[in-house]
C-alpha cells in the first residue's frame, strides 16, 4: 500500500492512513506501506539547498531530499503504534533497495527482502520510506519525482505480492486531466502498455518507471483515493476492453526543428545519447529540462542550425486513435498545430502552448464519443 504526500498532509490524514493499513492487517494481510514525503516537503528541502548553493552536487541533494520520506515513515509508524498495532519503519538503505549511481534519477537494480520479511514474520506492519535507495557502495540515492510509486512496485515484485495499491488524491485513472476536461470519465481498467504511454507523455497519476516495472514483473496496480472508498482503476497485463483509452497533455516540452536535411542526423544523435524524445514529422520534441543537453548533443554531431519552439504535446492513446483525431480536427484550427505524428496506438499533436487546452478538449470530446459505446468507464 503506497500513500502519496497529499494523503499525509495533516496529522488527521496520517491517522486515517494508519487506520486503513491496520484494517488491511487485521483482515489477514501482511502489509507493507510505502510513504512519500508530506506534501510540499521535498520542494521545501530543495529550495533550502538552492538558497545556499544553486549548483549543489547531486550527491548532497539526494541526502537532503531523502529525509522527507524518512520523516513521513517515522510519523506513520508512531500513528500505527498509538493504535496498539506493532509496526516498524525502514529506510531505503535499511531495506537495501539497491540502485545505480545516477543521483536524482536513480534506477532500482534489486530489492533485498530479508529485513521486510523478518518484520512481517514478527506480525508487524512495515512502513518503508519511498523515493530512495542506496548504491552498492553505500551512497544514498533518490529515484526522481514520483519515485515512491516505483519503490512500492519494486517491493511488491520482490515479495511476490498479490497487488500493489497506490493511494493518492484522485479516484483513479481518468480519460484526461480533470482540470482541463471537466467531462472526464474514470477508467475501470487500463493495460500496462496504455498506462505507460500516458505516463511517459505527461499523465501525472503514476510514475512511468513504476508502470514499466509493474509490466515487467506482472504486478497488478490499483490506483485509488486515499480517503474515499470509491472504486479505483486497475492497471494490469490485460488488454484494454475499449479501443480508446485517454489523453495526456504535457506542457513541459520544446520542439527542436533542424534543417530538413539534418533531422535524421539530429534524431540519431539524441538516440545515441539516451535522451528521450518524440519525432513528429520533422520536429524533435524533448522535455524542457533536457533542452540544453539536447542542443549540445546534436551540435556536437554537427547540427547547429536548430530552431527552438516552446510547445505543448497532446497524446491520444488507443487502438482507434487516428479515427478519433481525424474527427476532432474538424473543430481544431490547423494554424496552431506544429505537427501530427501517428502510430497504430498513438496520435501525438504538437501545438502552441496557449491552445493546448482547447486541442485537448476537442480530442477528448471525440474520444468520449467512442468510449460511450463500451463499458470501460464509470
Amino acid at each position: 500500500m503506497k500513500f502519496g504526500g497529499t494523503s499525509l498532509a495533516t496529522v488527521d490524514r496520517i491517522g486515517h492512513v494508519a487506520d486503513r493499513a491496520i484494517a488491511a492487517h487485521r483482515a489477514g494481510g501482511r502489509i507493507v506501506v510505502v510513504v512519500s514525503a508530506i506534501a510540499g516537503e521535498t520542494n521545501r528541502l530543495l529550495d533550502l539547498a538552492g538558497a545556499i548553493e544553486p549548483g549543489s552536487a547531486c550527491r548532497e541533494l539526494d541526502l537532503i531530499a531523502a529525509t522527507g520520506e524518512q520523516v513521513a515513515a517515522g510519523l506513520m509508524v508512531l500513528a500505527i503504534l498509538k493504535r496498539g498495532v506493532a509496526a516498524r519503519a525502514l529506510l531505503g538503505h535499511q531495506v537495501r533497495i539497491v540502485t545505480n549511481a545516477s543521483f536524482g534519477v536513480a534506477r532500482i537494480e534489486r530489492v533485498e527482502t530479508d529485513s521486510i520479511l523478518a518484520a512481517l514474520g514478527a506480525g508487524e506492519i512495515v512502513v518503508v520510506a519511498g523515493f530512495q535507495g542506496v548504491t552498492a557502495a553505500g551512497e544514498i540515492t533518490t529515484l526522481g519525482r514520483g519515485g515512491s510509486d516505483t519503490t512500492a512496485v519494486a517491493i511488491a515484485a520482490a515479495l511476490d505480492a498479490r497487488t500493489c495499491e497506490i493511494y493518492t488524491d484522485v479516484d483513479g485513472v481518468y480519460t484526461a486531466d480533470p482540470s482541463v476536461c471537466p467531462d472526464v470519465r474514470k477508467l475501470s481498467r487500463v493495460s500496462f502498455a496504455a498506462m505507460l504511454a500516458l505516463a511517459e507523455r505527461g499523465a501525472k497519476v503514476l510514475h512511468a518507471p513504476c508502470v514499466a516495472m509493474a509490466r515487467d514483473h506482472d504486478v497488478p496496480i490499483l490506483v485509488a483515493h486515499a480517503h474515499r472508498d470509491h472504486e479505483g482503476t486497475w492497471v494490469t497485463t490485460k488488454d484494454d476492453p475499449d479501443p480508446m483509452v485517454g489523453i495526456a497533455l504535457d506542457r513541459a516540452v520544446v520542439a527542436l526543428a533542424p534543417r530538413s536535411c539534418e533531422v535524421a542526423r539530429a534524431d540519431e544523435a539524441l538516440a545515441r545519447a539516451g535522451i528521450a524524445f518524440d519525432r513528429v514529422g520533422e520536429l524533435l520534441v524533448v522535455a524542457t529540462s533536457n533542452l540544453a543537453r539536447s542542443i549540445g548533443t546534436i551540435a556536437a554531431d554537427g547540427v547547429s542550425d536548430v530552431h527552438v519552439e516552446e510547445v505543448a504535446r497532446v497524446t491520444l492513446v488507443g487502438r482507434d486513435a487516428a479515427a478519433v483525431t481525424s474527427a476532432a480536427f474538424e473543430h481544431v484550427g490547423a494554424a496552431h498545430r506544429f505537427g501530427v505524428g501517428t502510430t497504430p496506438e498513438l496520435v501525438t499533436v504538437i501545438v502552441t502552448r496557449p491552445h493546448a487546452d482547447d486541442v485537448t478538449r476537442a480530442l477528448h470530446a471525440s474520444l468520449l464519443q467512442s468510449v460511450r459505446r463500451y463499458q470501460l468507464v464509470a
